[in-house]
């Protein structure tokens, strides 16, 4: 009976104890786990079993279990009889179904007798010397033996067998080391008698020797004649990896001297040998007769062994590529022994599975190696960058390592491409450095800086090869590389510019021109690459010459697994076999929007395209000319004539917007970054001017276009639409115009071109008279300007005769407002626009002009209008006349609260006349802000105007009279007009127009038939007619609505407003499958379907109750809209609907409910059934139904009606025109500065919708600037607030009255509901205070009397005790009530408190009076204390301030029988407060806490350390509710608050208080040491202000988020910022540091108006000498407090910085005003936008200066970390700053633009009105202002930077009475006072210092010598009486002062 071992003491046992002898039979129970062994016996672990005198010589079955984590160490314990693995020395025994796994064994140094033999000490892990022993069937994984001493050897399943058997064993992934003979499978085959080995392996496994060593067997030898060793399919995939002194692939030595015979059959070696002083492919030495050893169709590996040389008789070297191969082993039994799969070599079946070897942080090579070794394969690798492992090392795989996994299964890969690199080339010598140079890795990102010429450079050789392929990115960045010529005289494989690239990321966008390839005899080549491998090609091509054999290509030779889109090739390609124009050999590889032109020859696989191809079908969308190539065919693409190929229609969906383009008929497609320079063409001919583009590339454009010229002569051009020197894309058409000489004194215009030049070109003013001779065509103009179009004429005041001409085609896309012009003054006339179309993203649109002044008469608009703004179909505000005008056309509404109009948005009523005309507009969709002829305004003068109702579907306008389209084709209707002159109208039989004009265009009817119907209607309203009826016909043939037939005939003639009809046909509605579904879900999916349905129920043992089981007809029918599907539905037990119709819905509701049956409910309007009764039901009464089925009722609402739409009425008439139709209203008034008082904002139900009689329709109606109070009544106190706060209103005084409703309820309110109020008025209420009884009489009651008494009365407030002294009125009895409050009679709340008093013996005192008296100082308590009395504080609100802290009450009162009381009583003082005063942290939670109080105080300094732990480390929440800011008053009172935390970086509106509303005052409060960081609206004070005023605050400490953030106050909208700044006192000076994203200050972040307006704006609407307003502030009266206003504020010492846009010492963008401001030695960083006190500037700075301290070496600095800055202002958009100054500053910026005072000025837009900048008095001195360019001493840059595509129009006066003294430095574009500027920016009176700055250039101002700076003589009408004030040898400076209050 076997013996069983279950863990690893019973295997150590076996010889050591005598229940476990050496000769028993051992079974192995389950797995062993032995890694305790590593601690045994001192570390040597497991004692070996068995030695050389006591053999083991039993039997050991393993039972298929494994063994792991065994250890063993001889080197510990040095034994001297035992071999060094888990059995020493056996005989006689049997070793079965075992796995040993991750064990380790080590050797020491012995020499060791084995029956009289000596043998030198080994390790191995299963055996150690073993003879006549059966072993079969054991497998070791990933174990390790060795030995580190000289003469220990070294080998894995055992070190020396004698006469034994070996089958079906196997070593995997095992380490094999020693400095002497290592192998690892068998260390050496001995045999006295005979020996096998058959069916064995060692796979992957690693050797390593320093002396010899072999792959399977070490040696092999037989003692004598009689014996022999077979070895018989076996295979071994390990490698030898040291380098050592021999080795060979399988056997090492055979040792035949004494006889006897080896056979070797049917065995291969696939080992790696590392470099050897000897090595051999099978056998390494032999002994003995050749003949004694046979070798049978066995094999090596050539290039693993590198030899060809084997010892002995046999063996095969074979190649990679034939070990693959079945084929190769001859007569070897690939049924039932071996196996073999595609891309694998053999294995043995009895195998079933390969292990996954280690692959992570090995090199490429032997993990490709290892997976070989191991039977699998690479299904995907990819690469990435690794800063820690090398190119080509393994970074993860996608298998875990020593798994077990298939043979042939695939792994994934990554693979490092090293540390990761940018490198630019910038020179040839750069480029041929790739892969060269170290440091120009294969693997790195390179990009291309500039074009390369490689003209007389030979011996060029490919970047890339097979053994080393480029794996990085090159990045062309759209530049050329030019007469490349690589020759290559051998045969040599993969040639072009890249010769090898194997999953490089990417090749992109470069260019290779006029490019030689001439490689004859190799193979893959291609003028980019040669062999490209899992790469991707875009944004390329080639033109030149390929010459190769095999696989050449156009651009690419051979690609395998890439992708190559948006390419192409013009050059010549020529070789032998597999030739194409764009690729010669493509395999799985996707070619996409790719063609190729050039010649193409060769014998075999010759393309025009590809040459050859595995998968046709992955070449798309790409094409070869058939004509240029000589080749009709191609494995792939499409051929195309030369016409084809130079027609944009041939090239389906490429992309011809961002990266093709084609000039139709004359070029090939190229691409859009291939660029040239557009030459200078003025002055030339036609045929000049064509010559001289075609030699740049380009094309003239076509037609040519004719102008005026008062220079230029006849047919000379005059104009280019590029400007000379612009950069265009090769190909590009350029447009010219040619002079037609002198303009006369009518310009004649005949061209949409000329008609741009109005307004543009001098000989072309916009007061100029101009008639229109021709139509103009305007269906190019969607390519101007970048696609925005017609360039809108900004101001025209002349006169225009369209002669009865039509402008076609018109087209404007801009992000401003849209219109031909933006303000017309002029007088335009018989002009009319077909096809036009208006497009604005965000802004106003118009068809003639934004504003019209003038006069516009006998002038039509048939457009289509697109935005998101308000829009007007004619003109947008009129102030002028337009007469017998009208307009047709769409309106596209892209926001549904934009007010629309049909003709013209506002009128001015004083001066606005629109008469005689009318409008018919379809609005798409219809919103509810639409109107008819006018939106807003007054009529004034205007008559007789009309306009569609029906079309338009509205009813309302300020000006015209609604009528029917049939009244509108009527000329009846039109009252006083002319149709004799002007008009007519025509009526041709069923055909009726509109008015139209008598000479205007006949219109013409457009193509529909094939258009999808949305567009056709489009078309149709677009051309000026009316959409009829839509008739329906279903088609197999559509998958969308096609119209198949219209009523007029396209291209006939036709008049405004005609009628249009369509046939359309509409794909039919597949059937969806329902079945197994829910009725419910069944017939939602059928409803969405629009389908309609019949149910019938059954029962259906396949389907539960509820279920669809069959439908009719069957799923993916055809059917139209609204046919009937009929469905059964399972039932379980079934019952009868009952007919309900007519029932009340309860009674129904009820009567389904009975059976068993649940109902749904549908309501809809119904004239004839009583409101709540059953209309209908879905199923029909009778209808059998399954038990819970749900039956839908259609219940009436009653009789409805239509509501219209009241929006935009005066609330009078919408409540007359509701009440007409029976409706009721309820009116909500809503402040809303922009519309008038009365008007009616919005409405509930919306206009159109049916809606039930005597239904409440809601009106939201506008305040104007004044609010109204809401309805408080019926809500809590709380509620009411909130309200009240919503409405800018204030609570006022509360007063509690008797009432059933719960206390704190609101039963009445000072001012009724809708009273026009001032903001922030205090409204009182009355409010419930809950049930009261009367007061009964407690005098002579005892306590317990008065409990009961109390309590039957339901009283729930407190009953407290006072004690009167009995001893001092002798009429009292103890115990007995003496007195009461309240007072017998009273009626009072329920939960009032009741104080009562009892007489009592005791030491008697005299009650204090201390009412009136202030608590707060002493008296109150010394009087209590020296009556021996305790005291309690009860607070009382009182509005009076001047009871504030006053004793208003007392229990017990100081009088009465309650005057004298027991000493120790407690006596109540009821203290009146109006305020609440904080002296903790935790008293800051308190601020805006109760809703009576308007005032808070600080009463000391207090240490808000302890926020830092509140709520989890975010610490103080700030004040506020998101909806509710504060808006009461915080006084400081010059405390101090430090310390305080907030830290919320995903918060918005962070600071002390979350937001300040309207009326809010912080004042005189420090903040020390403060600590904030927040997201959006950040500040110390503040996030965000309203309308609120801070002023005397103090900041230091650290302020960060993202937008908005500022020291003191984050977001400032309106209210003013007064006399703040950072902390100074006589203990030195705190700094704040301010850091965030965008609009970053010191003070505040961003400072902006309530209505986005500027003081700039202000400025020019009240004054119109901008000299005197620019001297004159008496503007600055008229400013309200809805300006923002920073003034006297300060910061000293600190830092602002901002990584994005936008950051000054101050402000970061400033839209409002700031002025007597100064920061003094401040560092301000941005990445753009920085200034000293503000960023962006678009208001007004005055009275502010940047300097630095005079006693401190750190200066005040301002950086651009890219471009703009200034040492006042960063940008100057449309803003002014006055008598302001920078001083001792350092201003930089990394890039570009860095001025002295300012860093850039350009114009801004509002509207329609431009904000011109402008700086006057002001200066810059002694700064150091730095940058790579446009550095200027005093402004960097004027009117170059064009804010909102505007730009001046005249010349204006920008810079005035300036100067500047600066030290500047830069590379390029420097200016002594101006770098550069736009010529209408004109500097007055302005000077710079040549002598400090060395600079004698400048562009604008004059140059001074240092003293002459310092003369008043120099400064030409400068002011120093007033403003500047000069001294001897001093420079000017500001006379203003101010103090910081």
């Amino acid at each position: 009976m076997a013996i069983e071992i279950s863990n690893i003491v019973d295997l150590q046992k076996i010889g050591n104890d005598p229940d476990y002898p050496l000769d028993g039979e051992y079974e192995l129970t389950q797995d062993i786990d032995a890694s305790d062994t590593i601690n045994w016996n001192d570390g040597a672990g497991f004692v070996p079993i068995g030695d050389s005198s006591n053999f083991f010589a039993g039997s050991f079955d393993g039972k298929d279990h494994t063994i792991s984590n065994l250890y063993i160490n001889t080197t510990i314990n040095q034994l001297e009889d035992k071999f060094a693995s888990i059995f020493s020395c056996t005989n006689d025994s049997s070793f079965e179904n075992l796995t040993l796994v991750d064990c380790t064994v080590i050797a020491h140094e012995c020499e060791i007798n084995i029956v009289d033999t000596t043998l030198s000490n080994a390790s191995s892990v299963l055996l150690g010397a073993a003879i006549q022993t059966t072993i079969s069937n054991i497998k070791l994984i990933n174990c390790t033996t060795g030995s580190e001493d000289s003469f220990a050897h070294s080998s894995v399943l055992a070190s020396y067998c004698l006469s034994c058997d070996i089958t079906n064993c196997h070593t995997v992934l095992c380490n094999v080391f020693s400095s002497q003979s290592t192998t690892p499978f068998i260390l050496a085959v001995l045999s006295d008698s005979s020996s096998s080995i058959v069916g064995c392996s060692s796979i992957a496994c690693a050797n390593y020797s320093n002396e010899s060593s072999s792959s399977f067997i070490f040696m092999a030898q037989v003692d004598n004649a009689s014996s022999s060793i077979t070895i018989e399919n076996c295979f071994t995939t390990s490698h030898l990896f040291t380098n050592c002194s021999s080795a060979s692939g399988f056997l090492h030595t055979v040792n035949l001297s004494g006889g006897g015979s080896i056979e070797l059959t049917n065995s291969y070696s696939f080992s790696l040998i590392a470099p050897a002083e000897t090595k051999k492919g099978l056998v390494y030495h032999f002994e003995g007769s050749p003949d004694n050893l046979t070798i049978n169709n066995c094999y090596w590996s050539v290039e693993l062994s590198d030899t060809t040389e084997s010892a002995g008789n046999g063996g095969t070297c074979k190649t990679i590529e034939e070990m693959f191969d079945s084929a190769t082993y001859e007569d070897w039994d690939f049924e039932g022994v071996w196996g073999i799969s595609e891309g694998t070599l053999p294995y043995l079946v009895e195998l079933e599975e390969t292990y996954v070897p280690k692959l992570t942080n090995n090199h490429l090579f032997y993990a490709l190696i290892f997976l070989m070794s191991t039977f699998l394969k690479i299904e995907q690798h990819s690469y990435q960058y690794n800063d820690n492992l090398a190119l080509n090392f393994i970074i993860s795989q996608s298998l875990d390592e020593y798994s077990k996994t298939n043979f042939s299964t695939a792994i994934d890969i990554t693979i490092s491409l090293g540390e990761y690199k940018e490198i630019d080339i910038t020179t040839v010598e750069d480029l041929i450095k790739i892969g060269v140079d170290e440091n120009y890795p294969i693997s790195a990102k390179y990009r291309l800086l500039n074009d390369l010429d490689f003209l007389g450079i030979t011996d060029v050789q490919p970047i890339g090869n097979s053994d080393q392929p480029f794996l990085g990115t090159f990045d062309g960045n759209g530049h050329s590389i030019k007469n490349l010529k690589i020759k290559i005289d051998i045969e040599l494989s993969d040639v072009g510019l890249f010769g090898c690239t194997e999953n490089c990321v990417e090749i992109t966008k470069l260019a290779l021109e006029n490019v030689t390839i001439d490689a004859t005899g190799s193979e893959n080549v291609g003028s980019l690459v040669g062999y490209s491998y899992g790469s991707k090609i875009t944004y390329c091509f080639s033109t030149g010459s390929v010459f190769g054999k095999d696989a050449a290509g156009g651009l690419i030779g051979t690609a395998i697994d890439s992708t190559i889109k948006n390419s192409y090739s013009h050059c010549s390609t020529i070789g032998l076999n597999s030739v194409g124009g764009l690729v010669g050999l493509n395999v799985n590889t996707l070619v996409d929007k790719c063609y190729s032109v050039g010649s193409v020859a060769g014998e075999n696989g010759v393309g025009g395209l590809i040459g050859y191809s595995d998968n046709s079908e992955k070449i798309t969308n790409s094409f070869w000319d058939v004509e240029t190539s000589g080749q009709s065919s191609s494995a792939g693409g499409e051929g195309k004539t030369t016409e084809e190929m130079k027609t944009q229609n041939t090239f389906v969906d490429w992309d011809f917007v961002r990266v093709w383009t084609i000039l139709e008929s004359k070029t090939y497609p190229y691409f859009r970054w291939k660029t040239t320079i557009v030459p200078n063409l003025s002055g030339k001919t036609k045929e000049e001017a064509e010559t001289t583009l075609l030699s740049f590339g380009l094309f003239l454009g076509s037609p040519v276009s004719y102008q005026y010229s008062s220079t230029i002569e006849t047919d000379l051009v005059v104009r280019q639409s590029f400007e000379p020197g612009t950069v265009v894309p090769c190909g590009e058409e350029v447009h010219i115009m040619l002079s037609k000489g002198v303009p006369p004194s009518i310009i004649l215009i005949d061209s949409i071109e000329e008609f741009q030049l109005i307004g543009i070109d001098s000989d072309y003013p916009s007061d100029a008279t101009y008639n229109i001779s021709t139509d103009l065509d305007g269906s190019t103009i969607s390519n101007w300007n970048g696609s925005d179009g017609f360039n809108p004429i900004d101001v025209f005041t002349g006169v225009i005769d369209g002669l009865n001409h039509v402008i076609y085609d018109l087209f404007i896309d801009r992000e401003t407002d849209v219109s031909i012009f933006n303000t017309f003054s002029g007088h335009l006339s018989n002009l009319g626009l077909v096809r036009a179309s208006f497009v604005s993203s965000t802004n106003k649109v118009s068809a003639f002009t934004m504003n019209n002044d003038g006069t516009i008469e006998n002038c039509f608009s048939i457009a289509d209008f697109t935005t998101s703004s308000n829009i007007s179909a004619f003109v947008f505000n009129n102030s002028g006349t337009i007469l017998n005008c009208y307009s047709l056309g769409m309106i596209h509404i892209g926001d549904p609260l934009a007010a629309v109009s049909a003709f013209v948005y506002h009128n001015n009523g004083n001066s606005g006349n629109v008469s005689c005309c009318y409008s018919s507009v379809k609005f798409n969709p219809r919103t509810a802000r639409v109107y008819g002829m006018c939106a807003s305004g007054s009529p004034g003068d205007s008559q007789n105007s009309y306009y569609d109702t029906v079309v338009e579907e509205i009813g309302v306008s300020i000006i015209g009279v609604g009528k029917t389209t049939s009244e509108m084709k009527t000329q009846s209707t039109f009252e006083n007009w002319d149709f004799d002159n002007i008009w007519t109208i025509t009526q041709d039989g069923d055909k009726a127009s509109y008015p139209y004009l008598r000479n205007s265009t006949i219109l013409s009817v457009p193509s529909l038939v094939d258009q999808e119907e949305d567009v056709a209607i489009k078309k149709i309203y677009y051309n000026g007619f009316l959409l009829g009826s839509r008739t329906y016909e279903y088609s197999e043939d559509v998958t969308t609505n096609v119209v198949s037939q219209q009523s007029l005939e396209a291209n006939s003639v036709a008049y405004p407003g005609y009628v249009i009809d369509l046939v359309i046909q509409k794909p039919y509605i597949q059937v969806p499958n329902i079945v197994g579904y829910s009725l419910d879900d069944a017939t939602l999916i059928l409803r969405s379907s629009k389908l309609k349905f019949e149910i019938s129920y059954e029962y259906n043992e396949d389907y539960s109750s509820g279920i669809v089981f069959e439908q009719d007809p069957e799923a993916g029918s055809n059917a139209e809209e609204n046919d009937i599907i009929t469905i059964k539905v399972s039932k379980d037990i079934g019952v009868d609907v009952p007919d309900l119709i007519g029932f009340n819905i309860e009674d129904a509701v009820t009567a389904l409910s009975g059976l068993g049956l649940d109902s749904s409910t549908v309501y809809e309007f119904s004239d004839d059934v009583v409101k709540n009764c059953v209309i209908n039901q879905n199923p029909t009464a009778g209808s059998v139904v399954g038990i819970g089925s749900t039956v839908v009722l259609i219940v009436s609402l009653g009789i409805g009606v239509v509501v219209p739409n009241v929006v935009g009425m005066n609330i009078d008439d919408a409540t007359t025109e509701l009440k007409k139709l029976k409706f009721n209203t309820k009116i909500t008034y809503k402040k809303d500065d922009k519309t008038e008082i009365h008007t009616v904002l919005s409405q509930s139900p919306s206009a159109s919708v049916i809606y039930e009689l005597n239904g409440i329709v809601s009106l939201i109606v506008s305040s104007g600037t004044i609010t109204t109070t809401p309805d408080l009544t019926d809500r809590d106190i709380k509620k009411a607030e909130e309200l009240l706060r919503l409405y800018r209103l204030k609570l006022g005084n509360l007063t509690y009255v008797c009432s059933n409703f719960p206390k704190g309820y609101v039963l009445g309110q000072q001012y009724v509901e809708t009273t026009f109020l001032e903001p922030l008025t205090k409204v009182d209420l009355i409010l419930s205070g809950g049930r009261c009884f009367t007061m009964p009489n407690l005098i002579e009651k005892t306590k317990t009397e008065t409990e009961v008494i109390l309590r039957s009365l339901n009283h729930s407030g407190k009953t407290e005790v006072f004690y009167t002294c009995i001893g001092l009125y002798d009429y009292l009895t103890k115990d007995l009530i003496v007195d009461q409050y309240p007072k017998v009679g009273e009626t009072v709340f329920l939960d009032t408190d009741v104080s009562i008093f009892i007489a009592q013996n005791g030491e008697c005192t005299e009650v204090p009076c201390v009412i009136g008296l202030d608590f707060e100082e002493d008296e109150v308590v010394r009087r209590i204390q020296d009556a021996s009395l305790e005291y309690e504080i009860i607070r009382v609100y009182n509005d009076n301030p001047d009871l504030h802290g006053k004793v208003i009450d007392q229990q017990p009162s100081c009088n009465g029988t309650t005057k004298y009381v027991i000493k120790g009583t407690l006596i109540k003082l009821y203290v009146s407060y109006n305020k609440i005063v904080i002296r903790s942290a935790e008293d800051l939670t308190l601020l805006g806490s109760d809703e009576r109080v308007h005032l808070y105080e600080l009463g000391c300094d207090i240490d808000a350390s302890v926020t830092k732990d509140w709520d989890d480390g975010k610490g103080f929440n700030p004040v506020g509710k998101p909806d509710f800011p504060f808006c009461e008053t915080f006084d400081g009172n010059g405390y101090t608050i430090k310390n305080l935390y907030i830290n919320r970086p995903n918060q918005s509106n962070v600071g002390l208080f979350s937001r300040l509303g309207e009326g809010a005052v912080i004042k005189n409060v420090k903040f020390s040491n403060v600590q904030i960081v927040g997201r959006e609206n950040v500040g110390i004070v503040t996030g965000s202000s309203y309308l609120s005023t801070v002023e005397k605050v103090t900041v230091s400490g650290n302020v960060s988020g993202s937008s908005n953030v500022g020291g003191i106050v984050g977001l400032q909208t309106g209210g003013t910022i007064r006399a703040c700044g950072t902390i100074s006192s006589s203990y030195g000076d705190e700094i704040i540091h301010v850091s965030g994203s965008k609009n970053v200050g010191g003070i505040v972040g961003n400072s902006r108006s309530i209505d986005d307006d500027h003081i700039g704006l202000i400025c020019f609407n009240n004054k119109k000498d901008r000299k005197v307003l620019l001297s004159d502030f008496s503007f600055l009266d008229k400013i309200n407090s809805s300006f923002s206003l920073v003034t006297k504020c300060y910061l000293y010492k600190s830092e602002v910085k901002s990584n994005s846009d936008s950051c000054g010492g101050i402000c970061g963008l400033n839209e409002g005003i700031i002025s007597k401001s100064t920061v003094r030695s401040c560092h301000v960083v941005a990445g753009r936008y920085a200034g000293g006190l503000v960023g962006t500037n678009r208001s007004l700075i005055y009275n502010c200066l940047v300097e630095s301290y005079t006693n401190l070496s750190e200066k005040s600095k301002v950086e651009s970390s890219n471009s703009v800055s200034g040492g006042l202002v960063g940008i100057l958009e449309g803003g002014i700053v006055l008598l302001s100054s920078s001083t001792d500053t350092i201003v930089s910026s990394v890039y570009s633009i860095a001025g002295g005072l300012v860093g850039t000025a350009i114009v801004y837009i509002i509207g329609i009105t431009k904000l011109v900048p402008y700086i006057y008095d002001s200066y810059s001195r002694d700064n150091f202002i730095t940058s790579n360019s446009n550095v200027g001493g005093f402004v960097a840059t004027l009117g170059l930077e064009v804010a909102n595509n505007t730009d001046l129009s005249t010349e204006q006066d920008v810079v005035v009475r300036c100067y500047c003294s600066n030290t500047l430095e830069s590379l390029s574009s420097f200016g002594g006072f101006c770098a550069r500027k736009n010529d209408k920016y004109q500097i007055l009176c302005s000077y710079w210092n040549v002598t400090k700055s060395s600079v004698y250039i400048s562009d604008g101002g004059e140059g001074k010598t240092d003293d002459a700076m310092k003369l008043s003589s120099t400064y030409n009408n400068w002011d120093f009486v007033n403003i500047w004030k000069i001294t001897e040898n001093e420079y000017p400076w500001l006379k203003f002062s101010f103090d910081f209050d």
